[in-house]
């Protein structure tokens, strides 16, 4: 029984690593729109307005997929998370949204899949427009 090759074009691999790339680049822009929930220490709830000056209990970033990324409080208070702090800083922000998207990991590979499969697509069928 003679041995059987298998080849592989190397535009699919350079493909295959693209689509990884952009399958978790999407991810991560799509955890911008996940939402921070803010869980006070004490409620009255006789008190007509919330207190500014309670301390933050538990702090989490709930992702777009319904995945709960925890972040720690480090003796907030309740201005800290909805005025303007380090909280609202993108750069805090960003290492957030890095979580969330290893977290969210297998979105990231289902991207991924349905980028290379695009990608597969438009490399087997070629489309002409006739004038």
């Amino acid at each position: 029984m003679g041995k059987k090759e298998i080849t592989v074009n190397p535009k699919m691999i350079k493909k295959f690593f693209l689509s990884f790339l952009l399958g978790f680049i999407s991810l991560y822009f799509i955890e911008h729109k996940s939402s921070t929930k803010a869980y006070p220490g004490k409620l009255d709830y006789n008190e007509r307005f919330v207190n500014m000056d309670l301390k933050i209990s538990a702090l989490y970033l709930e992702t777009f997929f319904g995945e709960r990324v925890p972040i720690p409080t480090d003796n907030w208070k309740n201005r800290d998370v909805y005025y303007k702090s380090d909280f609202h800083n993108y750069k805090y922000s960003s290492q957030r949204y890095l979580k969330a998207t290893i977290i969210d990991y297998k979105y990231g590979i289902l991207f991924s899949l349905i980028y290379f499969l695009i990608f597969i697509f438009f490399s087997f069928f070629k489309f002409k427009v006739k004038k």
